[in-house]
């Protein structure tokens, strides 16, 4: 799958990764994370679970999950669900970026 094509859905992906020989559990074991943790990025959004999946398909999770994943004005993914950083975090993240 290149950057241009269409975002592969849950069902696409589950498939692909039992093509290639493993599943969700064992890949999120395999990434040191809870073992339903892929289970819930397919569904609910799970960060790690997402990378995880991400990596082992060799696809951006911005890729995967574009609608998770909005582009910012400096290219870096911006998380799109109300209230999932802290405002002490968000602050945080950008003394360190002035830094």
């Amino acid at each position: 799958m290149t950057e241009t094509e269409t975002p592969m859905d849950r069902h696409a992906i589950v498939a692909e990764i039992h093509r290639r020989g493993t599943s969700l559990r064992k890949l999120a074991k395999a990434a040191d994370l809870e073992a339903s943790a892929c289970c819930m990025a397919l569904s609910r959004g799970h960060r790690a679970g997402e990378q995880a999946i991400a990596d082992f398909l060799g696809i951006s999770p911005a890729t995967l999950w574009p609608d998770r994943y909005p582009s910012s004005s400096q290219g870096e993914p911006t998380p799109t669900k109300a209230g999932s950083a802290s405002p002490k975090a968000a602050v945080a993240t950008d003394k360190r970026r002035a830094a």
